[in-house]
């Protein structure tokens, strides 16, 4: 694997762990201030 390929696989890493702890923030919120409808057909309680 060359140098830009490595950077490819980092750079997709990074987005997908960008997304979860975006997905992780909202799943927070909605517990600090009532779940909201379209969360919780994703993570049921």
């Amino acid at each position: 694997m060359n140098e830009t390929e490595q950077r490819k696989v980092e750079r997709g890493v990074f987005a997908k762990t960008k997304l979860v702890l975006f997905d992780l923030g909202g799943v927070l919120l909605n517990f600090m201030g009532g779940r909201s409808p379209q969360r919780e057909d994703k993570f049921p309680i």
